[in-house]
């Protein structure tokens, strides 16, 4: 294990902690490029982040105490992310002794982010919203973990996705539409994997009925790889490129539903 540090251009300290074969381990401590403290916290064996993690604003007050997940980072939609304290940049107590209503805020006021929290988990509803203050996003958590039915929207207002959760899993239905309103997927959760059933294009034809067909995705980070893939009883049996250029190697997910 050997002690590390590394810098900002203006020579102040970025972080500082302990490697073991380049896995950061044991303690590290970050700070802000004017020299304040970041966060604070510890790393495993693994380079995994563990146990209670301390962030701070940059005028130095504290902004939360969390434990994330194992081998998870801070995230607030993780499930069973616990937070001990959450305070405003100008101090004010969101979250005390893990009880508490988190409302975070754009720069241009509107607001961002709403989650209830009892016993440092979340409960209830959570809602995150664009900076326009259309509604993003809308779940519902049960000590902790997703519960229910869960949706996401577009920024124009339209359905993006409808699905459903028991204990934070995937389970039953699931929809996605585009963006113009027109449905584009139907398929189902069984023992945690999923099976499409239905699909359709755009403007509005019907590529994939009862499992069986084609479905066309976009990938890359402007949508523009292009892939058809076949289905047979809901499970894919193989895929083209149609279009567009990944530089390096993408395999793509057919099991993880992009937005919840």
């Amino acid at each position: 294990m050997t002690a590390t540090k590394t810098y900002y251009p203006n020579g102040q300290v970025e972080c500082e902690g302990f490697v073991n074969e380049e896995l950061q381990v044991g303690n590290w401590t970050f700070y802000h490029e004017n020299g304040k403290l970041f966060s604070k916290g510890q790393y495993d064996n693994n380079g995994n982040p563990i146990g209670l993690w301390t962030e701070y604003y940059e005028n130095g007050l504290i902004k939360y105490e969390a434990i994330s997940p194992q081998g998870n980072y801070f995230s607030l939609d993780s499930d069973n992310l616990e937070i001990v304290t959450y305070c405003s940049e100008d101090g004010i107590p969101l979250i005390v002794d893990g009880n508490g209503k988190l409302k975070i805020y754009f720069d241009n006021g509107n607001i961002q982010h709403i989650s209830h929290w009892t016993n440092k988990l979340k409960n209830g509803i959570l809602q995150e919203f664009y900076e326009s203050g259309q509604l993003k996003l809308e779940r519902n958590y049960k000590d902790g973990k997703k519960e229910g039915l869960g949706k996401v929207f577009y920024d124009n207002g339209n359905l993006h996705i409808e699905h459903y959760f028991i204990n934070g899993n995937d389970t039953g239905k699931y929809r996605e539409w585009y963006e113009n309103g027109q449905l584009s997927e139907e398929g189902e959760y069984r023992n945690r994997e999923y099976f499409i059933i239905n699909f359709w294009t755009e403007n509005g034809m019907q590529i994939l009925k009862d499992g069986t067909g084609k479905v066309i995705r976009k990938y890359g980070a402007t949508d523009g790889d292009i892939y058809e893939q076949y289905f047979e009883q809901g499970k894919m049996s193989g895929e083209k490129k149609v279009s567009g250029m990944t530089y390096g190697q993408f395999i793509p997910d057919k099991n993880n539903k992009n937005g919840l």
